[in-house]
C-alpha cells in the first residue's frame, strides 16, 4: 500500500466527493470559500500533520479517533524503520544511518539552512555520513531536496549535489519524532518558532512527493535569498516560498522579474485574494498540487492560506 496523500486522506475520513468537486470548483474560479468550510478544511490539515498518511496509522485514527493510539502506531513504525537500518544498512554505515535519521527534527529547527553533517555528530563530515544517507534516502526513509543555482529551467542541470535538505517521507512520522506534546500545540495552531516553519516545509514537500514530483530549492551562497521549493512547467520554473507568518517575499519577487518565470507562490499565514501583479485566492489543500501543474496563464504570485 501507498502513503495516502492529504486529498486521499479526506476521502478516508469521510468528506464527499462532492464537496471535494464543490471546492475544486471555487480553487479554480478564485472565488472565496464559505468561512466555516474554509475553518474546517484547515482543521483537516493541522489533524492530517498529526496523523500523516501511513495507512496503518490512518486505519487506527479512523477507529479509535484518539491521537494517542495514532501515535501508538507512528511509533511502531519508526521503531521498524530503526530495526530495518539495524538489519539491512552495510555494517559500517548501521549506527550512522540511524544516527543521520534521528537528527531530522534537529535539521528542519534550523532556519535556512542545507543538511548539517554537525547536526548528526560534532565535527561530522559528508565523508563520513554521506553513505549512510544515501541508504536512507534510497531506502524511501528520507527524501531529498536539492539547491539550484540559478535557478532556471531545466533544474536538473544547475544541481548542486552537495548542497541538499532532507524530509520525512510522511509529514505524520516527522511529527511522531518531535514527541506527543509536539502535536497538541500543532493541532490547536499554538506551536511557535522555526520549528513551525520546518514542520510546514515538511507539509509542502510531503504533498508534492505523493505527487511524484522531484524537489528542488534555491539558495545562494552570498546572499540571504531564498525559496524553499522549485517546480517546473511547460519549460518555466514555479518558485514557492513558505513563510511561517505573514511578511516580505523580496526571495521570490526577485525571481518574479526574471521574464521566463511565469508564476510564483507565497504559503504563509493570512488572506487570499487579488492585489496588482499578486493574484491571491482561497484554496483547499487537496487541490494545491493539481493547481500548482495547471494555473500558468498568467505572471503573478498566488498567495495561499495554510495556516
Amino acid at each position: 500500500m501507498h502513503l495516502l496523500d492529504f486529498e486521499e486522506y479526506l476521502l478516508a475520513r469521510g468528506i464527499s466527493k462532492n464537496l471535494i468537486l464543490e471546492l475544486k470548483n471555487h480553487f479554480e474560479t478564485f472565488s472565496p470559500v464559505e468561512k466555516s468550510v474554509n475553518d474546517k478544511m484547515q482543521e483537516y490539515v493541522r489533524e492530517f500533520m498529526v496523523v500523516g498518511g501511513m495507512p496503518a496509522v490512518v486505519n487506527k485514527f479512523l477507529e479509535t479517533r484518539n491521537f494517542n493510539d495514532a501515535h501508538a502506531e507512528q511509533q511502531k513504525i519508526l521503531d521498524a524503520y530503526l530495526n530495518d537500518i539495524a538489519k539491512y544498512a552495510p555494517t559500517k554505515d548501521k549506527p550512522k544511518a540511524r544516527n543521520c535519521y534521528l537528527s531530522i527534527p534537529r535539521q528542519l529547527s534550523k532556519e535556512n539552512t542545507k543538511f548539517k553533517y554537525g547536526e548528526v555528530e560534532n565535527g561530522g563530515t559528508a565523508r563520513k555520513y554521506s553513505n549512510s544517507l544515501d541508504w536512507l534516502r534510497d531506502s524511501n526513509i528520507v527524501r531529498y531536496c536539492y539547491n539550484v543555482v540559478p535557478p532556471e529551467f531545466p533544474l536538473v542541470s544547475y544541481v548542486r549535489q552537495e548542497q541538499f535538505r532532507i524530509y520525512a517521507n510522511d509529514i505524520g512520522l516527522l511529527v511522531c519524532m518531535f514527541g506527543y506534546e509536539m502535536k497538541g500545540a500543532l493541532y490547536n495552531d499554538t506551536l511557535k518558532g522555526s520549528v513551525k516553519g520546518g514542520i510546514y516545509e515538511n507539509l509542502i514537500a510531503d504533498f508534492l512527493l505523493k505527487k511524484d514530483i522531484k524537489l528542488f530549492y534555491f539558495k545562494r551562497d552570498d546572499s540571504s535569498s531564498e525559496v524553499e521549493f522549485l517546480l517546473e512547467k511547460n519549460g518555466s520554473v514555479i518558485p514557492i516560498e513558505v513563510k511561517s507568518h505573514k511578511g516580505e517575499t523580496s526571495s521570490l519577487d526577485t525571481l518574479l522579474k526574471k521574464e521566463e518565470i511565469s508564476l510564483g507562490y507565497k504559503i504563509m499565514n493570512g488572506n487570499v485574494g487579488k492585489s496588482g501583479k499578486k493574484s491571491q485566492f482561497r484554496i483547499t489543500w487537496q487541490c494545491f498540487c493539481k493547481k500548482l501543474i495547471r494555473a500558468l496563464n498568467t505572471k503573478n504570485i498566488a498567495v495561499i492560506d495554510i495556516y
